[in-house]
Order: C-alpha cells, then structure tokens, then sequence
C-alpha cells in the first residue's frame, strides 16, 4: 500500500494544480542524487549536495581513507538524501503556496487520484448542505427567537 500525501495552491480549480507526494524511500534520489535534484528544481538542496562532496572528497583526500571507509561515508550521506527527499519536495510546495489537504492511501497512483477526487466532491457536496441549516440558524437568530435546550422551544415567548 501507497501512502501520498496531497497538496493544493488556495482555491485550486483545476485538478492538474494538484501535487501527490508519495511517502516513503526514494531510490531515484539515492542512486542519482544530483540528477533527481535538478529534475525536482531543488536547488538550494543541490547547493547543499555539492559542498557535501567536496568536504567529503577533502575529507577522504587529507585523512587518507581507505576505499571502503570512503565508500561507506558516502553511502551514508545518499542513504540520508534518500530518506529525506520526499521532505525536500513537501518544502518546495509550502514554500509555492501550497497546502497539505489530505492523505490517502492505496495501491496504484490511478486509484489515490480517483480516491482523493470522490472525497473531494463528497464534501463540497456536504458543505453546501451545511450551508442550509446555518442559515436558518443566523435567520431565527436575527428574529429575536432562539432555540433553548430542553422542553422550550422559543426562549421569547413568554408563555
């Protein structure tokens, strides 16, 4: 099973200004990190990825490091950018305007999508249906008739 989390701009129209995240490892970040970088445009992120190489490759040059230690050093440092790219890609939609508006879980992309649609159309449906009876509530309210908990229905009868 899939876990995405969604992100929508403020009034979002259009499906396709929809984001899907999905959670997990990211093994295209961690067997090309640089790469997966650019194609995300995360460039501050790939800023950070290039002075980690050079301080590694220092690092290895001046303490002289055997090739199994270095290989080690680096592994650890594209493990780490596999665990947290998918926090890179949910900082770059916040920072866009982007809010997180729901999470869904599934077992294809196709199904997450159609999932988060249907609830989406569910409640616009429930919410303009709320829409009614607060009306009716800020109309008694505005009469001067309010209702009262228990026995009596109108506080201003004076019955």
């Amino acid at each position: 099973m899939a876990v995405y989390t969604v992100h929508a701009p403020p009034n979002a129209a259009d499906p396709a200004e929809v984001a899907f995240v999905r959670e997990g490892f990211s093994w295209p970040a961690f067997a090309f990190g640089p790469l997966w970088l650019a194609r995300h445009t995360l460039w501050l992120a790939l800023l950070a990825w290039v002075v980690w190489i050079a301080a590694f490759a220092a690092g290895v040059w001046l303490l002289k490091l055997p090739a199994n230690a270095s290989l080690m050093i680096f592994l650890a440092g594209q493990t780490f950018l596999g665990l947290e790219a998918k926090a890179l890609l949910r900082d770059k939609l916040t920072r866009r305007g982007f809010s997180l508006v729901d999470v869904v879980v599934g077992n294809a992309r196709e199904e997450i999508e159609t999932m988060f649609f249907r609830r989406r159309a569910h409640a616009r449906k429930a919410a303009a249906v709320a829409i009614v009876p607060q009306a009716r509530r800020a109309a008694a309210a505005s009469s001067g008739v309010q209702d009262a908990i228990g026995l009596f229905p109108n506080v201003g009868d004076g019955r």
